[in-house]
């Protein structure tokens, strides 16, 4: 509508302007006709008459034709502009026809809305809320106060941190001041919280500066309880396995103990139990000749097996039992040297029987040195 109205001003202005073109175009025809109304003197109305007549009709046709062109344009272009006038006329009217109804109906909306009236209930429950929130704030208000009270706090154990790193450096030159930069003592915010009966309170809530500082030892206890607990668990396992361990090497230990004793067992049994002679003869010979010189123990290749087989078991075994029982080692030690020392006596004892000592004591350390391998 303001774009219509708009428009429409601005062709009743072209209109004036067209209007006021046209009464400037006709101005000059008036000073033309009043050259001629002069009648006094005939003779000079004859002669200016004629003079006129003689002169004058030749420029008042060549201006009074661009004058009519003028005029024809302006009525051509006034009729133009009639014609849009009344149809935007046309189109505010049609506008308008849809503008009354919306009119009405906010005119009507408005009048209908029905204004609340301020009752004292009303007003209370608005007073309750402008309370509530105004608490809300003074709260808000005292959380960021306390975090830039432990932000100051921060910055001050930062600056101590840095201060003490530079009189460490400055030692030497003396005269260092060791006061501190701040202290901290007990401080509070104010706190607004509301009881059983709805009522609020309006209380100081202290600031706890130290929070940070607990939390962490506490992580750290926590972290260390939890580390202790699963070393502990792990040095269970490891106890139980170890106990397991030692229970089945020491089971393992007494079977070979057993195999090892029953093997000397039989070993010692075959070396006492003495060889049948076919004839009493031979018996008696034989005693002769033992009488006259002292009997050399045998050796033969199964008395080799049984020496090499027998040090080798000895060997796995003490092996087992040194694992077991680390502090043990010298009792090893002792038996492993005590095959070299048997020797050693039964060659200064009976210098005859040397060889056959000297071979089984080969036999002795070749089975410890494969027991060891294995």
């Amino acid at each position: 509508m303001k774009q219509s109205q708009a428009e429409i001003q601005a062709i009743q202005e072209k209109l004036r302007a067209i209007q006021a073109n046209r009464t400037a175009g006709r101005n000059p025809l008036p000073a033309m006709v009043e050259m001629t109304p002069n009648t006094a003197n005939p003779s000079k109305t004859a002669t200016t008459t004629n003079s006129t007549t003689a002169t004058a009709p030749r420029p008042q046709r060549q201006t009074q034709q661009p004058q009519l062109d003028q005029l024809e344009q302006t009525q051509l272009d006034s009729a133009q502009l009639a014609a849009v006038v009344e149809q935007l006329q046309q189109q505010t009217a049609y506008l308008r026809q849809f503008q009354a109804p919306l009119q009405g109906r906010s005119s009507q909306s408005t009048s209908t809305q029905p204004t609340p009236k301020a009752t004292p209930e009303r007003q209370v429950a608005q007073v309750l809320q402008r309370l509530e929130r105004q608490a809300q704030h003074i709260n808000d208000l005292s959380a960021a106060q306390e975090a830039a009270i432990l932000e100051w706090k921060a910055i001050a154990e930062q600056l101590e941190r840095d201060r003490k790193a530079a009189e460490l450096e400055d030692a030497f030159l003396g005269g260092a001041d060791s006061s501190r930069i701040c202290e901290y003592l007990t401080t509070a915010v104010p706190y607004i919280e509301r009881d059983e009966d709805g009522s609020y309170v309006m209380t100081a809530r202290s600031v706890d500066l130290f929070k940070a500082e607990r939390e962490a030892s506490a992580m750290a206890q926590t972290l260390r309880h939890r580390s202790g607990s699963s070393a502990a668990a792990n040095s269970k396992a490891r106890g139980g396995t170890l106990q397991k361990r030692r229970a089945s090497q020491s089971s393992d230990l007494e079977s070979w103990g057993r195999f090892i004793w029953q093997q000397i067992s039989a070993f010692a049994k075959t070396l006492s139990t003495p060889k049948k002679h076919p004839s009493l003869k031979t018996t008696r010979s034989r005693q002769s000749q033992a009488a006259v010189q002292p009997a050399v123990p045998e050796f033969s290749l199964q008395d080799a097996a049984m020496w090499v087989l027998g040090s080798v078991i000895v060997r796995v075994a003490l092996d087992l039992f040194l694992v077991a029982n680390p502090g043990m080692w010298l009792p090893v030690i002792a038996v492993i040297a005590a095959p070299a020392a048997i020797a050693v006596y039964r060659v200064t004892v009976a210098p005859e029987s040397g060889l056959v000592w000297g071979y089984r004591l080969f036999l002795i350390m070749i089975g410890l040195l494969l027991g060891g391998r294995l």
